[in-house]
């Protein structure tokens, strides 16, 4: 008898796989250095920087999809078509706003009466998943305590924050013109094909979304993208259901660390934490019995 599980995939980085990245996989970083912010002066001279929270979330978690590609009013809307086997069907629709925010609502059926619904809700601070009318799991997310550290630092230092990490986004941007990767156009975007583990992808990666997914429980493939919608007021907010969530613990973060190692050139770590795709977390059938 076949029975619905969550399924939840691990995030992947946005930027490159390892073997593109420099060496030892990790993300580029422009080149910054303990001390040595030479290389992002000149872009951080150019603008100033946030000096509140939601312009600081939108900098370390940017939509560019508009003109401006650290706003944050930049908002997104995703449709996807779900399909698998045993004639598993649905849709997934993801709401995204800059700053770290994330709204999805999906649907799916199949086979033997399976009929399932879930939602996901992402903001600076906590993630919180469900599946029918169940309270779910939620847990803390770092992007919030990040922000607030950023806002804490010094003018010069966070002079410096700014100047690495827009260097380091800079240098990922040139290096996504020079090495383009194999990719194909989905709704009008291209995007990177990639291979992990038994998982194929494809990866619009200036947004760091997924535009396709294929792997042996699901498939996932974007049918609409609009750029700027206006969305519903109450899009990332928490429905009351969630204060009886299962609370998940999540790995603890210094975020106050993360942001002065910014400031040293150190860019890795905050890119761990800021540079992966967040897969959707879907119900799908599988075999076991109950």
């Amino acid at each position: 008898m076949m029975r619905a599980g969550l399924l939840v995939l691990a995030s992947v980085l946005a930027c490159r796989p390892a073997s593109e990245n420099d060496e030892g996989g990790e993300p580029r970083d422009g080149g910054a250095e303990a001390g040595n912010t030479s290389g992002g002066s000149a872009l951080a001279s150019e603008r100033p920087g946030p000096s509140d929270e939601a312009g600081v979330l939108a900098l370390l978690a940017p939509l560019p999809v508009a003109d401006d590609p650290e706003s944050p009013a930049a908002t997104l809307e995703l449709r996807y078509r779900i399909s698998g086997p045993d004639n598993l069907a649905g849709e997934l629709v993801a709401l995204h706003k800059a700053g770290g925010y994330r709204s999805e609502r999906w649907t799916m059926h199949g086979d033997a009466g399976l009929e399932l619904a879930g939602r996901t809700i992402a903001t600076p601070s906590v993630q919180w998943t469900t599946v029918g009318e169940q309270a779910g799991e939620r847990r803390e997310r770092p992007l919030a305590a990040i922000a607030t550290a950023y806002l804490a630092l010094a003018p010069e230092r966070r002079a410096a924050a700014l100047a690495n990490l827009r260097a380091w986004r800079a240098e990922l941007a040139k290096s996504r013109v020079e090495q383009p990767g194999e990719g194909e156009t989905l709704e009008g975007e291209r995007c990177v094909t990639m291979r992990i583990a038994a998982q194929d992808l494809c990866l619009w990666e200036e947004t760091g979304l997924l535009l396709r997914y294929e792997g042996a429980a699901f498939s996932l493939v974007v049918t609409a993208i609009e750029r700027g919608p206006t969305l519903p007021a109450d899009a990332f907010v928490l429905p009351a259901i969630a204060a009886d969530a299962k609370r998940v613990e999540a790995p603890k973060v210094d975020a106050a660390a993360l942001i002065e190692g910014l400031a040293d050139g150190k860019v890795a770590p905050l890119v761990e934490q800021l540079a992966g795709v967040q897969m959707p977390v879907l119900a799908a059938p599988d075999a076991s019995p109950h």
